[in-house]
């Protein structure tokens, strides 16, 4: 029985997927010892891919330990955007929010890098003498 819901899909059956956005319709098996045999061989191979995902999971965890987050969250995509752009060198304020869009992410972004030491800025600001950012050596 499928009751569809806006852009998702209900499957309701004895033991599938109960929502799925792309539906894939499956033949019901004709008796249970089908339904163990599937059951059978999913369970096998999440094992399989557990255990080889644990052993990735401790060489990622090792790696991320020697770097650390600059920013969580939407504020870090905007942050690594920013140094993105400075990774060519440096940028004034007014190019960066060109590039990034005059938003109030952009500003604290910024004032987030600086706070956490990974930009250093130079200039007093303003039309005559813009900010200059330059990733902290």
């Amino acid at each position: 029985m499928v009751r569809k819901k806006r852009s998702k899909s209900i499957w309701i059956s004895t033991g599938k997927k109960l929502k799925t956005s792309k539906p894939e319709p499956t033949p019901a098996p004709a008796s249970s010892e089908s339904v163990s045999e599937i059951t059978t061989v999913e369970a096998s191979s999440c094992l399989s891919s557990s255990s080889s995902a644990q052993s990735s999971t401790s060489e990622t965890n090792a790696a991320n330990e020697l770097r650390k987050p600059i920013i969580p969250g939407h504020m870090g995509h905007r942050a690594a955007a920013i140094l993105r752009i400075l990774s060519n060198g440096s940028a004034s304020e007014v190019r960066i929010r060109e590039l990034l869009g005059d938003s109030p992410s952009t500003s604290k972004a910024l004032r987030m890098l600086l706070k956490l030491q990974e930009v250093k800025r130079i200039g007093a600001g303003g039309r005559a003498d813009p900010y200059i950012y330059q990733i902290a050596s």
